[in-house]
């Protein structure tokens, strides 16, 4: 009975991770300092530069909750055109989890466990919806993906930087924006999906040459 109940207590736990990297992967902030969007003086959202922004990193902490349980880890992402490393540790007991690999195919390893497999197929075996891989790309930058249904109900300010939108049946909420590197960049990032929601909290952007 002991060693069913531990099976049963690791299966949940392995779970939780692979719901919280899928909220990553595909939908995907609080920064020391950041300013509120709305009070950025004379900064503007320039769309065509952060599309063309394909090669970054960020470092923040995630917060994921969902029906069962509400988690929060650290995080790091580290973006090349279309190929993907995240890490994730803090909540998931001793070792890190480490998610990698492209629009395509997915691998992730925490500890001896790993499983590999359409990104989109995991997401609609563990959330029970097949979202675009890249989406969180975009949503990251504070853009809608362009490899989904486009976006609706759009509300920016009047310097163009996006406060709220609706994609893939997301409701991504845009709290704040700090100017970065001469991006201006989200640092609070909600997003909500029926019971499933995270909030990503960016305290750092780093780029470098593609």
């Amino acid at each position: 009975m002991a060693a069913l109940i531990k099976e049963n207590a690791t299966m949940r736990n392995f779970l939780t991770i692979i719901v919280s990297i899928n909220i990553l992967i595909l939908s995907a902030c609080s920064s020391i300092g950041g300013n509120k969007t709305g009070t950025l003086d004379n900064q503007f959202f320039e769309a065509d530069k952060l599309t063309a922004l394909d090669t970054w990193q960020l470092k923040g902490k995630l917060a994921v909750k969902t029906p069962e349980q509400a988690t929060t880890a650290n995080l790091q992402w580290l973006q090349n055109q279309h190929q993907y490393k995240l890490k994730l540790s803090g909540p998931f007991g001793t070792g890190a989890v480490i998610a990698k690999g492209n629009q395509d195919r997915v691998e992730v390893l925490h500890n001896a466990t790993s499983y590999t497999g359409d990104p989109e197929i995991l997401g609609q075996r563990v959330l029970g919806v097949a979202l675009p891989l890249d989406a969180i790309t975009w949503w990251a930058r504070g853009l809608p993906s362009p490899n989904a249904a486009p976006a609706v109900n759009r509300v920016s300010d009047l310097g163009e930087i996006p406060k709220s939108f609706q994609q893939a049946g997301w409701q991504l909420s845009f709290a704040k924006f700090q100017p970065t590197a001469g991006y201006l960049l989200p640092t609070k990032i909600s997003g909500q999906f029926g019971d499933l929601s995270f909030k990503l909290v960016i305290s750092n952007w780093s780029f470098q040459d593609n």
